[in-house]
């Protein structure tokens, strides 16, 4: 069980393990307010048959030990890679959606962007059901390297013209440029054919769109 002081409201429930390394199995639970504001019983019950874990008398989750075997493993690097490109993808959805809208001069090479990227989350939520693995939306919200946020995206609302462009247009470059640097790390770390591909091909989109966002 993990409670994280930048979100406490939630309180996580995970099970880890060999197969599940840089990954895992569980559950949020948001009571929508400050955990540490009153006591509350945490409580986990376990058996041959599986794990339960319930918080104030309320199931969080329970995990069935046959259900919760995976059909493969994903090593630890190319589950950890997967975990943090679907919201890396995600984050940058809102922003394109943006630029879209405004149809600015970045509009069309927005919209490409953004077709892509929902190719390659396609594939990456694919990768985890085809090893039997959840996707944990672990790093959501969380300002990472890559990650749009939403302040981002709301504070580029206000704005017109040039103004809009050159902030929308930063703010892409670095999106790009970080997730090609964190694909660049699976590729060289990486071990499972499936993440490798992905990668090999996003990393050769993140460079292309790269070169036409500094030709726009």
């Amino acid at each position: 069980m993990e409670h994280l002081g930048r979100e406490p409201n939630t309180a996580y429930q995970t099970i880890h393990g060999p197969a599940y390394s840089g990954g895992g199995i569980g559950a949020p639970r948001d009571i929508g307010q400050d955990y540490a504001n009153a006591f509350h019983l945490f409580r986990v019950d376990r058996n041959s048959r599986g794990i339960t874990f319930s918080i104030d008398g309320v199931t969080v989750i329970s995990i069935d030990k046959a259900s919760a075997a995976p059909t493969a493993q994903l090593g630890p690097t190319d589950a950890a890679y997967v975990q943090l490109a679907i919201p890396q993808a995600e984050s940058a959805l809102p922003l394109l959606d943006l630029v879209t809208a405004r149809e600015t001069p970045l509009a069309p090479l927005a919209r490409e962007i953004a077709a892509n990227h929902g190719t390659e989350l396609d594939r990456l939520h694919a990768i985890l059901r085809d090893h039997g693995l959840p996707y944990l939306d672990e790093h959501r919200g969380h300002d990472m390297p890559s990650m749009v946020t939403a302040p981002e995206v709301a504070g580029l609302g206000p704005l017109t013209g040039p103004e809009f462009d050159t902030t929308a247009k930063a703010l892409i470059k670095a999106h790009l440029e970080e997730s090609a640097a964190v694909a660049r790390v699976e590729q060289a770390s990486g071990k499972d054919t499936a993440p490798l591909a992905l990668v090999a091909d996003h990393v050769r989109a993140r460079e292309a769109h790269l070169a036409k966002l500094s030709g726009s």
